[in-house]
Order: structure tokens, then sequence, then C-alpha cells
């Protein structure tokens, strides 16, 4: 599934992992992101759009109804969220 990239004010964005405050007390100061063919792959959360993503979860057999504080939450204590863009 391709991950629709965030645009405007990217202020209400989760955390980096490279954050302190990660949950899983890994530090992880560099970004991961690859170019392959037309895709970009990238582990940077601040380019996710979560409105769409929580939409997308919420309308799913295994998490009905789920909140975007909730997909933000789980995003956040992940140990990896990897994005792929056209």
């Amino acid at each position: 599934m391709l991950l629709p990239r965030q645009t405007g004010d990217k202020s209400g964005i989760l955390n980096r992992l490279g954050d302190s405050s990660n949950a899983g007390g890994m530090i992880h100061s560099e970004r991961m992101q690859h170019i392959y063919q037309d895709f970009e792959i990238t582990d940077d959360q601040s380019s996710v759009d979560f409105a769409v993503v929580q939409s997308w979860l919420a309308g799913s057999y295994w998490s009905p109804g789920i909140s975007r504080a909730k997909v933000e939450q789980a995003a956040k204590y992940s140990a990896l969220v990897v994005g792929a863009y056209l």
C-alpha cells in the first residue's frame, strides 16, 4: 500500500524515531531514504498523512473505527514506520 505524503503544516505530526522521547529508548538519528525506480521509500514519519492512514484503517475489518490518536500513538511507539511514495 502506498501511503499519502503529508502536506501543509507538520506541527501535529508524531515525534521522529530520532527523538529521545521514543518509548523504546532507541536513539536513531539517521533517516532511511531510498529511491527505487519511481518510488521514494523513507522512515520519516513527518511525510505520512495520518488522517488518510486513519481513514483507511478505520474502514478495515481488523481495526474498524480506530481513532487518529490511536493510529499516531501506534506509530510513535513502533520501532519502525516506513512509507512508500510515488
